[in-house]
């Protein structure tokens, strides 16, 4: 506020000829106050010059930034139907590239069957190799589910384990009947267009049931173990089929997890994961048929 202060009139004494200094008529300036206005008091008002006025900018905090597209929201551009297709054709993409690679694999026991199977007799080593490769995945992909949405680790054991497993079909393929061989893709090639259409249809969620799917499954490794130990070959192929029905089941509830419109679903940067799920239970539910049809042949 500005200050006021009261300044005092000052007086001057008009010096007349002949009269000593002092004795003179005191008389009022009036330049400072008018003498009519003298009485009253009045003040003069406070001019304010060369006032600045600072603005401050909004500061803008990070939770008040909004996103240029809002995926939440229907009304954007890209809504989560188009990236949730997008996602699909990319995991069908991924899959498609993996089962040609194992189709190869495959077809190469039929040019020469027997140099086939004699080459792998002679190098046993490089199908432990495989089989190790393929387990370690395996493993990485149940424990370190992080390390598949990252980019080149993703691609990178997505390729090991393609090429392991290709390999371990083509051992596999090279040691039984091509028949058995021609009915179990066959089979498997039909069953799994056949599950996909359903779970796809499917009004019922089947992803609420993966809790139960892993308690039969360790069940059933535990018998196959047992199986194994004492050699019987009949406990094997039922054990062997029993686990073809699991993972059927299994490819169901993951197409239904990857279209996205159930309780469980695949995230967006799980493209890999869901390829590797899928590409999983194609090939287990392809060598449950495989192992029974050995077994009928024999």
């Amino acid at each position: 506020q500005p200050q006021y202060q009261y300044q005092q009139p000052q007086y001057q004494y008009q010096h007349q000829q002949g009269q000593p200094q002092g004795n003179g008529k005191p008389f009022y300036e009036p330049q400072m106050y008018a003498e009519s206005n003298y009485n009253q008091r009045q003040m003069p008002q406070p001019v304010y010059e060369n006032v600045v006025m600072e603005v401050k900018p909004d500061i803008v905090k990070p939770d008040n930034i909004k996103p240029a597209i809002n995926i939440e929201n229907n009304n954007t551009n890209i809504s989560k139907e188009a990236l949730r297709r997008g996602f699909i054709r990319k995991v069908l993409t991924i899959l498609i590239v993996q089962l040609i690679i194992s189709t190869l694999a495959i077809a190469v026991t039929f040019i020469d069957k027997k140099k086939t199977r004699e080459w792998i007799q002679d190098h046993q080593y490089t199908l432990y190799i495989a089989l190790a490769v393929s387990l370690i995945t395996v493993i990485a992909l149940a424990c370190f589910r992080n390390l598949f949405r990252k980019v080149p680790w993703n691609y990178l054991l997505l390729t090991l384990y393609t090429l392991s497993t290709a390999y371990f079909l083509m051992s596999i393929a090279a040691v039984s009947e091509s028949t058995s061989v021609l009915f179990a893709g066959g089979f498997t090639l039909f069953a799994v267009f056949v599950i996909a259409c359903y779970a796809w249809k499917a009004k019922k969620d089947l992803t609420k049931t993966m809790s139960g799917i892993l308690s039969v499954s360790s069940i059933l490794l535990m018998i196959l173990i047992f199986g194994v130990i004492f050699r019987s070959r009949i406990v094997n192929v039922i054990i062997g089929a029993a686990f073809g029905v699991v993972f059927a089941f299994m490819f169901a509830v993951n197409v239904q997890r990857l279209s996205g419109r159930y309780e469980q679903k695949f995230s967006l940067d799980d493209y890999v994961i869901a390829a590797l799920d899928l590409y999983i239970d194609i090939v287990q539910i392809f060598l449950s048929v495989l192992g029974v049809a050995n077994f009928v042949n024999k």
